[in-house]
C-alpha cells in the first residue's frame, strides 16, 4: 500500500500503478501535458509490452495525426 505516485492530491499504490490496459501490445502516441497521466500511460503500455511515441509541445491536429501514422502508433 506504499504510494508509488503522488499527484494532484491523489495517492497511487505500487500494485495499482503498473497494470496493462489491454491484451495486445500497442504503440501509442501520447500528447498529454499531465506528468501523472503520462507516467501511468507509459507504465501500462510497457507492462503490456507496448511502446510510446511522444510529442513534445503543441502541434496542430494534422501534424499529430501524421506523426501517429508515420510511427505506426495509435493516438491523436
Amino acid at each position: 500500500d506504499d504510494p508509488a505516485l503522488l499527484a494532484g492530491g491523489e495517492r497511487t499504490a505500487y500494485a495499482e500503478l503498473v497494470q496493462p490496459h489491454g491484451k495486445e501490445a500497442e504503440r501509442r502516441h501520447l500528447t498529454t501535458t499531465s506528468t501523472a497521466d503520462f507516467l501511468r500511460a507509459c507504465l501500462a503500455l510497457w507492462a503490456a509490452d507496448g511502446s510510446v511515441v511522444l510529442s513534445r509541445g503543441e502541434a496542430p491536429a494534422d501534424v499529430l495525426v501524421e506523426r501517429s501514422r508515420t510511427e505506426g502508433a495509435v493516438g491523436p
